[in-house]
């Protein structure tokens, strides 16, 4: 079977939904801790940044849903 565009972005937006349902179940878990603030500067903006990036040399999974989009266009 052959995936499409749209296969592989549906993908990664099902990718991206179970990533911030991990990003809210360690928020959770952590509040009220001493750990809480570690995760709050290390591991939460980590994984952040794994589905949206703003940094031009890392990308999230929202741009790679973006360039999948604009590669189908060049083609």
């Amino acid at each position: 079977m052959i995936m499409t565009t749209r296969d592989r972005q549906n993908i990664l937006y099902d990718a991206s939904e179970q990533l911030n349902l991990v990003i809210d179940n360690i928020r959770v878990a952590l509040r009220d801790t001493s750990f809480e603030s570690h995760a709050n500067a290390y591991i939460i903006p980590h994984l952040v940044s794994w589905d949206y990036s703003d940094n031009s040399f890392n990308m999230g999974i929202q741009q790679y849903i973006d360039k999948l989009n604009e590669e189908e266009f060049e083609s």
